[in-house]
């Protein structure tokens, strides 16, 4: 309470709630760092991410042969463009991610350099990165994002039509986290499959992941932080590619994950988000294998939650080699 001049005393005017901006959820143990930024168009960042031996996700990716997964690559360009738009005083929401291309593998230990080149175009960015090792190229990838305010609600950010469920012909099936752990070579908590409803190996599949709060990417890294409860784009997209995997490791299941095959991921194209998986959703993957040739298998698919639409794959290429052949390379 307050007095007047004349000594009616009148009530305090209280002071407005303000509540901490969520943080993106992110599967990298630390944001990545800033090296230089030139805001002059087009705007450039620079950035560099260090790949921690003990980061959680490298337990599960793959046991025995740590390797810092692809998508991880698209999450350091996309929390680079996040950096830029701070900086700049905007809020880029990720759409799409028109093309990725990995071309040699991140292990523990690395610095990771990503140099990004940002356009804008009808009120969109466009985003080109190149990521090194060293100076050696590991990922080339083309993000797209909206431009929308502070306030906008960054589940409108493309026509849910353009990811309608993909039709497939895929036979009924019921299996578990076992029977995909002999197939897959992902374990926890980069395992992102949880139950498969129907497979035809070599033709289709369609699988389940639940989000839930517990992953570790919904961790807040600092006591103040809250973090925003939905899936990283980048881990709907890994979730979908271990579906899409199944097709072709269903029939050459191995106890050991040491001794068997692995599928690497070689590029994706044409892939949209129309909107976001969050915590306490089951999403539904869809995939439909393309073509396979030597090893090399391409596949293509869509995402949805209840129905809603929140990814379309238009193209993913993966190989299948050996992990002993891995092992000794790394």
């Amino acid at each position: 309470m307050t007095e007047t001049a004349l000594g009616a005393v009148r009530p305090r005017t209280p002071e407005p709630v303000r509540h901490p901006t969520p943080a993106e959820a992110t599967p990298l143990a630390d944001d990545v760092r800033v090296v230089s930024f030139d805001r002059s168009a087009p705007s450039t960042i620079t950035t560099a991410a260090y790949v921690d031996p003990a980061a959680p996700l490298l337990a599960g990716h793959y046991p025995g042969f740590p390797i810092f997964p692809g998508v991880c690559l698209i999450e350091c360009a996309h929390r680079s463009v996040l950096s830029a738009g701070r900086l700049l005083g905007l809020s880029p929401a990720l759409d799409g991610v028109r093309s990725a291309r990995f071309s040699s593998p991140v292990l523990p230990g690395d610095e990771v350099t990503t140099e990004v080149e940002l356009t804008t175009t009808a009120g969109r960015w466009q985003a080109k990165a190149n990521a090194t090792v060293g100076g050696r190229r590991v990922a080339t990838v083309r993000l797209e994002y909206a431009l929308p305010g502070p306030d906008a609600e960054s589940d409108d950010r493309a026509p849910a039509a353009a990811a309608a469920p993909l039709e497939t012909d895929a036979a009924d099936a019921d299996a578990g986290p076992a029977q995909i752990a002999l197939r897959l070579p992902h374990r926890h908590p980069m395992l992102l499959v949880d139950r498969v409803l129907a497979l035809t190996p070599g033709r289709a599949v369609r699988a389940v992941k639940a989000v839930t709060a517990s992953e570790p990417w919904f961790r807040p890294r600092r006591p103040s932080e809250v973090v925003d409860d939905r899936l990283p784009a980048s881990l709907l997209i890994e979730s979908w590619c271990q579906a899409a995997c199944l097709l072709a490791a269903w029939d050459e299941p191995t106890p050991d994950v040491l001794a068997g095959q692995v599928l690497l991921f070689g590029s994706l194209a044409d892939v949209q988000l129309p909107a976001a998986a969050r915590t306490g959703d089951v999403v539904e993957h869809r995939a439909r294998l393309v073509r396979s040739d030597g090893g090399v298998f391409v596949f293509e698919g869509t995402a949805a939650v209840a129905g809603r639409p929140v990814l379309r794959v238009g193209q993913a290429l993966v190989a299948l080699r050996p992990a002993a052949a891995l092992r000794a390379a790394g």
